[in-house]
């Protein structure tokens, strides 16, 4: 029989209503659902590779970043040099092992390659696209019968909602079955948005995710109230504004949930402090611009970080990265500081000659707020994404590794 070969390449995605607590630390289910959007694959992704090989060595070869790893299926010892979770890559491979049309899914030797079209440094988490990359590949080579999403989140959370494009619910639930991912609105439902992410810092945070979870479930008095009105509430709100379009309810409901999502973090004990200056400061900021206008014009997110998630409609973009430009930017060149997609759709945006005269001297005005020389260090990257359609699948010609398993 000839080696199985696949590839995919999946996006981050970022969340707009937030989950924050689990009910099952193990099977990663949440204490309230999420929607989130997906990112464009052109801008930011990760491509995994896997290669079965009939073979009975026990052995899974994991190449990350060119650096190669032997791990013998289900040796869950774990090592400081581990370049994934043991724990959780057994998790998902039992449970496509144990539900799937493969014929002697355990006579196989595994090797994993992965990779990212985005730099560690640049600020962005790699978990949720590379686990999503690697339960489509687990899927489709051992023909799984469950639910890919499920898969996905085994292995991380967020995972789940990366397994599809435009717009996506990850619903809360008591089993893990029930607790999957499912698409809402494909990323063509609404073109017009834009994602700017703010890489305010780009080093690992004091407090993980994962541990950051846990005290506040076990500590905020907050946290249950905020997962009442998410569920009750907030899902059903954001699924609507969106089938609306309706972009000043959406931002508003995106700061909302953000800001109550840090309030729950605060209320911790002890507090988490995610957000730093530099981020109170783009807060200050979008609230300043959004008040220029009888109408929001962009919303900020924060997820469990200081960097700053901001969307905007295609019609509002050259504004804000006027201001953006004028106030952060306007001792460097704006090229060295944008991760885009391959056409550099946002600095098509940055023609300020279209911006009319009156808005123009009121963004001037709230520019003299915020402006002086050393803000030029507080943003470090700029990442610029539209609205991603989701995995793609590759044959065995795009692969990472060669037929016979080896990294190209």
């Amino acid at each position: 029989m000839n080696n199985i070969s696949i590839t995919y390449e999946c996006a981050p995605n970022i969340a707009l209503i937030k989950y924050w607590g689990k009910s099952n630390d193990e099977l990663i289910i949440p204490l309230n659902g999420s929607i989130s959007i997906t990112l464009d694959t052109n801008v930011l992704s990760s491509k995994t590779s896997l290669v079965l090989i009939k073979s009975n060595s026990g052995k899974i070869y994991v190449t990350l970043n060119k650096v190669t790893q032997e791990i013998i299926d289900g040796d869950l010892n774990k090592r400081p040099d581990d370049l994934i979770n043991r724990k959780r890559l057994f998790t998902m491979l039992d449970k496509v092992r144990n539900n799937c049309g493969l014929e002697n899914p355990f006579e196989y030797e595994m090797r994993i390659c992965s990779s990212n079209n985005f730099p560690t440094a640049c600020g962005m988490a790699s978990s949720a696209s590379g686990f999503a990359c690697l339960a489509q590949c687990l899927a489709k080579a051992f023909d799984y019968r469950g639910d890919v999403s499920e898969l996905a989140r085994l292995g991380s959370g967020s995972a789940c909602r990366s397994c599809f494009g435009g717009f996506v619910k990850w619903n809360a639930a008591t089993d893990s079955a029930n607790s999957v991912s499912k698409p809402l609105f494909p990323a063509e439902h609404w073109p017009e948005m834009n994602i700017i992410a703010l890489i305010l810092e780009d080093g690992k945070k004091d407090v993980s995710s994962t541990h950051g979870m846990k005290e506040t479930v076990l500590t905020s008095q907050l946290l249950p109230h905020r997962i009442k009105i998410v569920e009750e509430q907030r899902l059903k709100m954001m699924e609507q504004f969106i089938e609306d379009k309706n972009f000043d309810l959406f931002a508003k409901l995106v700061m909302q949930d953000s800001n109550s999502f840090h309030a729950v973090c605060l209320d911790t004990y002890p507090p988490l402090f995610y957000l730093n200056d530099k981020s109170k400061q783009i807060i200050q900021l979008i609230d300043e611009y959004n008040k220029s206008d009888s109408q929001i014009k962009a919303a900020y997110s924060f997820d469990a970080g200081p960097n700053c998630f901001l969307f905007v409609l295609d019609k509002h973009v050259n504004e804000l990265m006027f201001l953006l430009k004028s106030i952060y930017f306007s001792q460097v060149d704006l090229c060295t500081k944008i991760v885009t997609s391959t056409d550099r759709k946002l600095l098509n945006y940055s023609n300020f000659d279209c911006i009319n005269e009156e808005r123009k001297n009121l963004l001037i005005n709230l520019i003299s707020k915020f402006y002086h020389e050393n803000k030029s260090t507080i943003i470090k990257y700029l990442i610029h994404s539209k609205i991603g359609s989701g995995p793609i699948f590759y044959n065995s010609n795009n692969s990472l590794l060669d037929s016979n398993g080896l990294p190209k």
